[in-house]
């Protein structure tokens, strides 16, 4: 974030740091300044009392990875969970990632895949919450 703003000319003086987004909105609930959260963590029904403000110009595009320990098995649930997050991987191409033996052979394995971005984040990444008065 630093890096960021710094690119785009903006002195930062953060004074409270957390990665959980519903704590970050709590802080500006309580009016402690403003918060940058991605905008999948913004509801809204639940944040209607904040504003969001769109900063997509200031930070990159952000990857969410999915882990899991090589050699195991991978049960059910933990597919359905992977089905629901990357509906772009199914259950053969997370098979055969998981019998790659190095990063690497997964790195090529998944080079051809074309992430997809959620609607919601077509025209924006990362929103700035702002409390209204």
């Amino acid at each position: 974030m630093h890096d960021a703003c710094a690119a785009a000319g903006l002195a930062v003086n953060v004074a409270l740091t957390a990665r959980d987004a519903d704590v970050i909105k709590t802080y500006v609930r309580l009016g402690l300044g403003v918060g940058i959260v991605a905008d999948v963590a913004l509801d809204p029904g639940r944040d209607r009392g904040l504003v969001s403000v769109e900063a997509e110009h200031l930070f990159p595009l952000h990857t969410t990875w999915i882990g899991f320990e090589r050699d195991r098995l991978l049960r059910g649930f933990m597919h359905e969970l992977m089905a629901m997050v990357a509906p772009h991987l199914d259950r053969e191409q997370v098979d055969r990632a998981a019998r790659c033996s190095t990063q690497a052979e997964v790195d090529e394995l998944c080079a051809r895949i074309a992430l997809p971005r959620r609607p919601a984040c077509d025209n924006r990444n990362f929103r700035l919450p702002v409390r209204t008065v």
